[in-house]
């Protein structure tokens, strides 16, 4: 089965809250190599969603076209079972396929599997992990009769630092073959800066470039623009087809991303469409809401995503809202120090953990600090060179920042 078959099929069974469903971006990421604010978290630790509502603009009016009931967590507030249903011709809610989620002990997602009428079976996907916790296998299986079979797989590979190096993306109809890869270049931070796709011709038995994703980041490692290009049949050179523009809250949470395609002719990027998000007082996000239009002037509302959740009584996450950053960074003296802000007094801790998790200093053991500013100084003389993560924990939230040493 063709991947892109497959991907069809996806979308018939799963409707899901995506993150800017119209950017360039479209392919995910491997954001377990990536900073927290790369991820696009959606909701607060510990708040449990309940439900997300896409509505469409038709006639003036937002109309509720799919909802996705989120109807049980485990204790450590993973999601266990999402109900996806449809508006039917009568314009009730009808239920359409539903989908379970397995965790590990260290609270990764292994198995997720979809199930049409509910209690049917159709996909599963498993997924394993590297020993430093980023993603390594996902295999999809497809259910024929009462036989699962591998339909296709995705295998991740990192380098001696924890960077990912690439994406092979594999089909099985009698035998693996390969079907897609992504070849990642990082940057001395672990950044991708650029994501070269590459097809497999059958015919040939040969990789062909296809399409390349060249990253900028912010000073706190989120994306700042990612421009698209594809690769052109004739001449094998690559050529611009648009890029999108990210743009963040003084708290560090994605506000908005400008979509702007780009004209060969006049060699500038206009306008094609904005998508916008909202959020609590908790920073759940409550919103987002794409328009297309060529200027900030004319823009058309064409589908939204509105967000409910259930706090679970948690403290609230008092590193919101705050800045987080390591100075100097690089260092080559061995000497740093981090400032960050409370928003309430809370116990801190801080710790600096190499890129395969474990610890390897620990400037500051819990300890009681006020509401306001902070600097903690980080002695590393002891480390090598390399790039090392320092985490901030305040009353159980955890924010970290990359730090690199000369």
């Amino acid at each position: 089965m063709k991947k892109s078959v497959l991907i069809a099929l996806f979308a018939m069974m799963v409707t899901a809250p995506v993150v800017a469903q119209t950017t360039y971006v479209r392919r995910p990421l491997p954001v377990a190599a990536q900073s927290a604010p790369l991820a696009a978290r959606i909701a607060s630790p510990g708040d449990e969603m309940q439900q997300a509502v896409r509505q469409n603009w038709r006639g003036g009016l937002w109309l509720d076209t799919t909802r996705n009931r989120y109807t049980r967590y485990d204790a450590a507030h993973n999601n266990l079972e999402r109900i996806v249903e449809d508006i039917d011709a009568g314009g009730a809610w009808a239920r359409r396929n539903r989908r379970t989620n397995v965790y590990n002990a260290q609270n990764q997602r292994v198995i997720d599997t979809i199930f049409s009428n509910l209690n049917n079976p159709l996909f599963a996907f498993t997924r394993t992990y590297t020993a430093a916790g980023k993603p390594s296998v996902l295999l999809v299986k497809l259910r024929f009769g009462a036989v699962w079979r591998d339909v296709s797989r995705d295998t991740y590979e990192y380098d001696a630092n924890g960077f990912p190096v690439s994406l092979l993306q594999e089909n099985n109809s009698g035998g693996w073959y390969n079907f897609a890869r992504y070849l990642y270049t990082t940057d001395a931070q672990g950044r991708i800066t650029y994501d070269s796709e590459e097809r497999y011709n059958d015919n040939t038995g040969a990789w062909e470039p296809s399409s390349e994703l060249a990253y900028t980041y912010t000073a706190n490692d989120s994306i700042a623009t990612a421009v698209y290009s594809e690769v052109d049949a004739t001449t094998g050179s690559l050529f611009i087809v648009g890029r999108s523009s990210y743009r963040y809250t003084a708290g560090g949470l994605l506000d908005s991303i400008y979509n702007e395609p780009y004209d060969l002719v006049t060699s500038s990027y206009s306008l094609g469409s904005l998508a916008t998000y909202t959020y609590d007082a908790r920073a759940n996000r409550t919103s987002e809401v794409i328009k297309i239009g060529s200027s900030l002037t004319a823009l058309t509302n064409i589908s939204r995503w509105l967000y409910t959740y259930l706090p679970t009584g948690l403290a609230d996450d008092v590193l919101v809202g705050t800045t987080l950053a390591v100075a100097p960074n690089p260092t080559n003296s061995g000497r740093a120090e981090l400032h960050f802000a409370l928003a309430k007094a809370a116990p801190v801790a801080v710790e600096v953990l190499d890129l395969l998790g474990r610890r390897v200093a620990q400037p500051l053991a819990a300890t009681a600090r006020t509401a306001g500013q902070h600097t903690v100084g980080l002695d590393v003389r002891g480390l090598s060179a390399g790039l090392y993560l320092v985490r901030l924990t305040a009353a159980g939230a955890s924010r970290q920042v990359k730090l690199v040493v000369e």
